[in-house]
């Protein structure tokens, strides 16, 4: 994505998912991470395409998340599911840190970390 060049992924090896509806490159670039249309978050590395964690998300509704985030130093993942719920994920540990709700928005479909972390906008 750095490249402006365009490479196809097929799909992923050991996932039955057929469609992708976003898919972030970390701010180090060394990790891709997907939204798929089972609900799940995965994550790949960006040079070999390969599956190193897969992030589930407790809602089981298809196309349940909607949008993804870095924090600016790679260490979380920001990712809004079906509402307002927003998760916070630890990349370190793989696991979901804290989740709240946006009490203005119906929908999330936007989410950006300010340039030092301290906040995070989610957007409708």
């Amino acid at each position: 994505m750095h490249a402006a060049s365009i490479q196809r992924v097929p799909g992923v090896l050991g996932r039955s998912d057929k469609a992708f509806s976003q898919l972030l490159p970390s701010p180090d670039g060394k990790v891709i991470a997907m939204v798929t249309e089972s609900n799940a978050l995965l994550l790949l590395s960006a040079k070999s395409k390969q599956l190193i964690a897969t992030l589930q998300n407790a809602t089981a509704q298809k196309w349940s998340n909607q949008c993804l985030a870095f924090s600016p130093d790679g260490a979380l993942l920001y990712a809004s599911s079906l509402g307002s719920r927003v998760q916070m994920w630890d990349m370190r540990r793989r696991c979901c840190v804290h989740t709240w709700e946006d009490r203005g928005g119906v929908r999330c479909s936007a989410l950006a970390a300010s340039p030092d972390g301290r906040l995070i906008a989610a957007g409708a």
